[in-house]
């Protein structure tokens, strides 16, 4: 709750069928406040959000817009650590390369 990444998962179990699946959130290097701050909660239900303002304010002037970039991926199986942070680093690597 409120801590900054670049990335966050859920992996889990589905109830008996032995498969998983993983939930991948990716924060943009392009986002303000970038690793950003995440709003996380597994009880009464689980939930995850991108939290620009968790514990600070951000002021926009009249007629200022921000735009926010996030993405998310749905992942066959329960992906252990190494496999997310290897699909992160060639995200990134994609990212630069179309820049």
């Amino acid at each position: 709750m409120g801590r900054k990444s670049p990335w966050l998962a859920y992996v889990g179990l589905h109830d008996g069928s032995g498969g998983g699946t993983t939930v991948l959130f990716l924060d943009s290097p392009t986002n303000v406040r970038f690793p950003g701050k995440w709003f996380v909660r597994n009880d009464p239900y689980a939930c995850v959000s991108c939290s620009l303002i968790f514990d600070e304010e951000y002021a926009l002037e009249p007629g200022e817009e921000l735009a926010l970039d996030y993405r998310v991926v749905l992942g066959d199986g329960a992906w252990p650590r190494e496999r997310i942070e290897d699909y992160v680093d060639g995200i990134n690597a994609l990212t630069r390369k179309e820049s």
